[in-house]
């Protein structure tokens, strides 16, 4: 058996003698507008990536996929810009029970005065993959580390991964309908549930972005205005910031921060210029992850739970972003009276606990008569 190196060796050496027996072995073609099949088990399920559909045309198709004359995957084609000037191909070449995959750059390179068009190759990564008797994928190996697959029956159980970014158990379970329904990871060696993190989860069927979004904007509005009234904060305040973590973890519900002017006028008598890194971030406000500052609407916490399976399944955050604007938009124009004692500047904008998104997200969801001033006040 030729270890993953010395493959790597001659694929980057001989690109094109490699693609070119792989395409020999091809004896069906399936043309699909996107992902439809993968090479490793459950890979797409997983991601939850949403499947193409098969299509005859082969000068529509986004994605090519070749089978060989067992039925086997060899060849998974993409053709990035539609006409077939440059494409990514994943392909497999089998050594017994055992099998190499190679992603291979290809683009044209066109020879004008000879009117010949020439393929320029490439090898981008090799990785090995190893068969079970049944011919299904039981370990994966890269430079970086491996995956062991466990099958129980016709089913995949669980990936052991050493030095794929971490060490990590993923434990996969299933529906009545034999659908992918959880899948929960852990470290390999620490399987207690305080290390336990769910990464998939299929959303209940009709459940998705679209239904949900109305649901939590309305009641994220309102259960804020109660949150505000309740926490009973005497003084005047200048902002209301609609905290969430933008570093891929669950982004809803946000966390509420109040800024009061007296610590505003604080930062800038003690800051002057640098007082606006303090102004905008929710973490130095006194009012903010405290007891009197939590939101309280389980229907509201059912439906975030729901919303960001959806978002992680989809690997998509900008809709939570968009939907939390267009919350601080509405908490911007409500009549606070009664329930806050704010200042004429007052704003309600959403951010993002690093701070990334404070810009963009303050011209989605405050007035730009409002920015200017606050501008030209150099409190931005």
């Amino acid at each position: 058996m030729r270890p993953l190196k010395t493959f790597k060796e001659q694929a980057t050496s001989d690109c094109t003698a490699l693609r070119e027996q792989c395409l020999a072995r091809v004896k069906r073609w399936v043309y699909a507008t996107g992902p439809l099949f993968a090479f490793l088990p459950m890979w797409n399920e997983m991601l939850d990536i949403k499947p193409g559909r098969e299509i005859d045309s082969e000068k529509k198709a986004k994605l090519k996929y070749g089978f060989d004359a067992n039925g086997r995957l060899i060849i998974a084609r993409e053709d990035i810009y539609q006409d077939g000037s440059s494409l990514n191909e994943t392909i497999l070449v089998p050594v017994g029970a055992k099998a190499f995959l190679a992603l291979i750059s290809c683009s044209y390179l066109c020879d004008y005065r000879g009117g010949k068009k020439t393929w320029r190759l490439s090898l981008s990564w090799a990785q090995q993959l190893v068969f079970d008797a049944h011919g299904r994928v039981i370990q994966w190996m890269t430079d970086n580390g491996t995956a062991k697959y466990i099958w129980e029956g016709d089913r995949l159980n669980r990936i052991e991964c050493e030095g794929l970014q971490s060490n990590t158990l993923e434990v996969l379970s299933y529906d009545e309908l034999g659908r992918l329904k959880e899948v929960w990871q852990t470290n390999l060696w620490k399987t207690d549930n305080a290390h336990k993190l769910q990464t998939y989860k299929r959303p209940p069927e009709g459940i998705s972005l679209k239904a949900l979004e109305p649901v939590i904007r309305e009641r994220l509005a309102a259960a804020i205005r109660n949150t505000a009234e309740a926490a009973r904060i005497k003084q005047p305040v200048y902002c209301l910031a609609v905290a969430y973590d933008g570093e891929g973890n669950d982004m809803l519900p946000p966390c509420i921060g109040f800024g009061l002017e007296s610590e505003r006028q604080r930062w800038i008598k003690e800051r002057g210029k640098e007082a606006k890194d303090m102004i905008w971030n929710p973490a130095e406000f006194g009012h903010y992850e405290k007891s009197n500052t939590q939101l309280k609407d389980k229907t509201l916490d059912k439906a975030c739970e729901l919303y960001n399976d959806l978002l992680r399944s989809k690997e998509n955050f900008a809709p939570a972003i968009k939907l939390l604007n267009s919350v601080a938009v509405e908490l911007g124009k409500a009549d606070w009276v009664g329930k806050l004692n704010i200042t004429p500047d007052f704003v309600a904008y959403a951010v993002d606990f690093e701070l990334g998104d404070l810009s963009g997200n303050l011209k989605q969801s405050v007035p730009a008569a409002t920015l200017a001033k606050l501008k030209q006040a150099k409190l931005l």
